[in-house]
């Protein structure tokens, strides 16, 4: 199972240039086309899913400095100060409605929801759910952070 991971992890980097650009709702917590890595992007054959139907590998706006690697219980938060809580999840016990918050890889029945980081402050990290939706995760060691190279050496072992 490992090997078919790092093969649909290389083929998505393979195809990761050339990303059309998708007009955002205008809300200060989506990413502006402008704002886009168009060097690191998803591939754009795949139809962008904005109905939250998850599946393994969800298309995002940026593939951003890495991934979160979330704890089995997280909190998302709206802000970067964490003052406002959007939600609590337990991936386990709210596998039906993990739908509404869709990870870039994402398979809760098996522990896995990553989500791509695309910033960090002394307390948060800046994620992207729902393809380019802008929330906040707490920074402890709770939540695993990984770059790009730190999550693909690791996928080889």
């Amino acid at each position: 199972m490992n090997r078919r991971v790092v093969n649909i992890f290389i083929l998505t980097f393979l195809f990761s240039c050339g990303q059309r650009s998708n007009k955002t709702n205008g809300t200060k917590d989506s990413i502006t086309i402008a704002s886009v890595d168009t060097s690191s992007a998803q591939p754009n054959d795949k139809p962008v899913n904005h109905d939250n139907n998850c599946g393994y590998d969800n298309q995002v706006s940026s593939l951003g400095k890495g991934l979160i690697i979330s704890p089995t219980k997280f909190d998302i938060f709206n802000d970067s100060l964490l003052t406002e809580k959007l939600v609590s999840k337990d991936m386990y016990s709210d596998i039906d409605s993990n739908a509404a918050i869709c990870s870039k890889f994402f398979k809760p029945d098996y522990g896995i929801m990553h989500f791509v980081c695309i910033g960090k402050t002394d307390k948060a990290y800046k994620i992207l759910i729902n393809y380019s939706d802008i929330k906040y995760f707490p920074k402890t060691k709770s939540y695993d952070f990984k770059t790009w190279d730190q999550y693909i050496l690791k996928l080889s072992e």
